[in-house]
């Protein structure tokens, strides 16, 4: 898949951007792609590092990532969705880069659909659209640790600082 490149700048009528990617938390096993829409997250948060997701209890429990990613280079860039679970039939991973991140989001779409690795050609300087879902059904699956969870790499390392940010304008970050 090629990325999609969104030309934006930092500020402007419609976008303003600030560090990080927007965090959903919710409850419930929300597992398709579109499952999501319409439901009520019951936290949000900012995360401005890593894009990761730990688990300390059974239950169902769903998390949305939203944002930007800066290229840093041009060329092809490595996505991962590392899973941390002992039963990955319990848990479900996508991650969207490009266009299809803002919408019209897909499982046939999705850069990464389960766990795994994807690529994508960027280009030094370009803001990509980002979306990161993760489902958890804890009522049949167990933790492999007590830090159960999932960890977004990029090229290899989760430090994202200065890479991922956010459309403070809008609820949903992009």
């Amino acid at each position: 898949m090629t990325g999609i490149a969104a030309a934006i700048s930092g500020t402007g009528p419609n976008i303003t951007l600030q560090p990080g990617l927007v965090h959903r938390y919710y409850n419930g096993y929300l597992s398709t792609p579109t499952s999501i829409d319409g439901a009520t997250p019951y936290q949000t948060t900012i995360d401005t590092n890593t894009i990761t997701a730990q688990y300390f209890t059974s239950g169902n429990f769903s998390d949305l990532w939203t944002g930007y990613y800066l290229a840093p280079a041009s060329g092809n860039i490595t996505v991962t969705l590392n899973l941390d679970f002992q039963d990955d039939s319990a848990v479900q991973g996508y991650v969207w880069v490009g266009g299809p991140a803002a919408a019209g989001y897909s499982a046939g779409n999705a850069l990464i659909n389960g766990f795994g690795s994807g690529s994508f050609a960027m280009l030094v300087g370009q803001y990509y659209t980002v979306r990161v879902q993760f489902a958890f059904d804890g009522d049949s699956g167990f933790f492999a640790n007590p830090e159960a969870g999932i960890t977004l790499l990029i090229n290899g390392t989760s430090a994202l600082s200065g890479r991922i940010w956010y459309n403070s304008l809008t609820t949903s970050g992009i």
